[in-house]
C-alpha cells in the first residue's frame, strides 16, 4: 500500500513536466528557426499578407532579410491561396497592394519556380523582403528560402539604389 501511495505521488509531480515537453511538430519548428537563425533569416509573426483591416490574428509565419543598406523600395505583394488582389503573371499567384515593376518579372520567374509548395506569398517593403511559409515540409525547405531570400534581397538593392 505504501509503494502505491509513493508511485502516484510521483506520478502528480512528474506529469505536469511531461506537458511542458515540446511536441514532435514544436520541435521541428524549433530547428527551422534555429536554421533560418544560423542563415541570418529573422522569423516573425504577422496577419496574412492580403488580410483585411478587420483580421488581426496573427496567423502567417515569416521569414524575411533587412536590407543590407538603406533602401527606399516600393511595396508590393505576391501571394495565393486567396482571391484579394489581381492576377500575376504566374499561375495561382495574386498581386496584392501593388504589383512589382518589370525589372523583378526574370527574378520572381526564378524564384517561384524554386520556393516550396507551401509558401504563401512574397512581400517587399521598406524593412526587406519576406517569404510567408506554414513551416512544413523539412530543413532543406529553409535552405531554400534562405537561397531565395538572398537573391530577392540582392535584386530589390540592384533594383532600389
Amino acid at each position: 500500500m505504501v509503494w502505491l501511495l509513493i508511485i502516484l505521488c510521483l506520478a502528480v509531480v512528474v506529469s505536469p513536466l511531461m506537458w511542458m515537453k515540446n511536441s514532435p511538430r514544436q520541435q521541428k519548428i524549433k530547428r527551422f528557426r534555429d536554421l533560418a537563425r544560423e542563415l541570418s533569416i529573422k522569423v516573425s509573426l504577422h496577419r496574412r499578407p492580403e488580410a483585411r483591416d478587420s483580421e488581426d490574428r496573427l496567423e502567417a509565419v515569416c521569414y524575411w532579410r533587412p536590407w543590407d543598406g538603406y533602401v527606399k523600395s516600393k511595396n508590393w505583394t505576391l501571394h495565393r491561396y486567396s482571391e484579394r488582389g489581381w492576377p500575376s503573371a504566374w499561375k495561382n499567384w495574386q498581386w496584392f497592394q501593388a504589383e512589382a515593376s518589370a525589372e523583378w518579372s526574370a527574378c520572381l520567374h526564378e524564384m517561384l519556380s524554386k520556393l516550396p509548395d507551401n509558401v504563401s506569398a512574397i512581400v517587399v517593403n521598406n524593412s526587406g523582403v519576406g517569404i510567408y511559409w506554414d513551416e512544413k515540409g523539412d530543413e532543406s525547405n529553409v535552405y531554400t528560402i534562405g537561397v531565395c531570400l538572398k537573391g530577392l534581397i540582392e535584386k530589390g538593392e540592384e533594383i532600389y539604389t
